[in-house]
């Protein structure tokens, strides 16, 4: 069964190897890396629970393969291979890049789901930022 802890360190260990050198990152490491971290955001919203080291962590690992190219389609990919190595490159199609956006959002909203989840209706909001991404999260209303 997962725990809180075992989610916690699995999304820091995720943040940490994705943050090193992304754009290193092969299109099947990016896709792993959304699938595990939607996956952890899914498993912490059935426990009810998230630490913030955790928010930060999926936060983190989804902002690392942004940063790694995985929203950008093949004409933007090429262009930038060749400019950051002067040469091809792995690309991404239009329609796959749309589906790993609607896929990002989908975690982004778990992680809202999980993190209010939490919250009473006026407490203080949560906020969580990443280079590429944050999130203020408050509960307004019980209902």
């Amino acid at each position: 069964a997962e725990t809180a802890t075992a989610i916690e360190s699995t999304t820091v260990a995720i943040a940490s190897l994705s943050s090193t050198a992304p754009e290193d990152l092969s299109d099947d490491e990016k896709e792993e890396v959304l699938n595990l971290v939607s996956n952890l955001a899914n498993t912490s919203k059935g426990l009810g629970t998230i630490s913030t080291t955790a928010m930060n962590a999926i936060l983190g690992s989804v902002s690392n393969i942004i940063d790694a190219g995985i929203l950008e389609d093949e004409g933007r990919r090429r262009r930038r291979q060749r400019r950051l190595s002067g040469g091809g490159g792995n690309a991404t199609s239009t329609a796959v890049a749309n589906s790993y956006a609607s896929q990002m959002e989908a975690t982004l909203g778990t992680l809202n789901d999980v993190i209010t989840k939490s919250l009473s209706p006026g407490e203080d909001p949560i906020t969580i930022a990443s280079s590429n991404l944050g999130m203020t999260n408050q509960l307004v209303s019980a209902n």
